[in-house]
């Protein structure tokens, strides 16, 4: 979470511990680094690698990938980039309230919530402007908008994906666009 620009894996400490605990796995927790200082693609390319890294090392039998938010685009875009590079693909996805589009489009949730207290529109555009850069795009870059991936990329995403969104969420017509997207490639 955190917009991109702020937040660090210390905030999500004691959630993450717990799933540790109950499951018997380890865990990786990137602190990668934040907007405005370093711009798209520096970030997914840190996450990718730590990704990368943790595979080759600790060849571990089952890799899930998990964010909120911010988060979840960059877990999403990391699962679609290592499809794009031939990588090992990660064994499950969890993404909550990801941000599967940075366009800024004017979808119905983001309008309804416009003034929602956690996350209005200005701070989600202001998120995303700090974010991408001027000459990016996010209508046509899986990176930004995993919504946009090509069906070949979508159809490698895991089988073992859970979505988390709700009602009242500015980024629940992202989540719901991308679930419907996997729906038409057999997901």
């Amino acid at each position: 979470g955190g917009g991109f620009v702020a937040s660090t894996p210390y905030s999500h400490e004691p959630y993450l511990r717990n799933w540790v605990n109950s499951c018997g796995a380890m865990m990786l927790s990137v602190n990668y680094t934040k907007a405005p200082q370093k711009k798209y693609p520096f970030a997914l390319h840190e996450c990718f690698s730590v990704y990368k890294a943790a595979i080759e090392y600790f060849q571990p039998t089952k890799v899930v990938v998990s964010g909120d938010s911010a988060g979840g685009n960059l877990c999403l875009s990391v699962a679609l980039m290592a499809g794009s590079a031939g990588s090992r693909p990660p064994d499950g996805l969890l993404a909550s309230y990801p941000a599967a589009d940075l366009t800024k489009a004017a979808t119905v949730s983001r309008l309804i919530f416009a003034q929602d207290i956690m996350l209005p529109y200005d701070i989600l555009a202001l998120a995303s402007d700090s974010y991408v850069a001027e000459n990016a795009h996010p209508e046509s870059d899986f990176g930004l908008s995993p919504v946009y991936a090509d069906d070949n990329l979508l159809k490698q995403l895991p089988e073992s994906s859970c979505f988390l969104s709700a009602n009242l969420d500015p980024l629940l017509d992202d989540c719901s666009r991308l679930i419907s997207r996997m729906r038409d490639v057999g997901k």
